[in-house]
């Protein structure tokens, strides 16, 4: 079974969630989610160079006035997005 919820992993409704899963003996794959002590196996998106592409090739296109929306850098989601368009703009 593949795992990838939209909410935080950390939120408790989502820990029972995991917790049920992992105690069923079923194989699981948990998609870019961190979950502490978990045993089944976990893929992960690089989203600070997907980000560093993006905004290189709107560089590269002569672009200079983009902005960003993106979730809050409290989440590691966010926090590599915005590494990767820091990234992009010193290259």
């Amino acid at each position: 079974m593949v795992v990838s919820p939209a909410v935080d992993a950390n939120d408790q409704d989502n820990g029972d969630l995991y917790g049920r899963l992992l105690c069923s003996g079923m194989p699981l794959v948990l998609m870019d989610r961190q979950v502490p002590g978990a045993s089944a196996d976990q893929a992960f998106f690089d989203y600070e160079a997907s980000m560093a592409e993006a905004v290189s090739r709107l560089l590269q296109q002569g672009l200079t006035n983009i902005a960003f929306v993106m979730g809050g850098l409290h989440y590691r989601v966010g926090h590599a997005r915005l590494l990767g368009a820091r990234l992009a703009y010193t290259r």
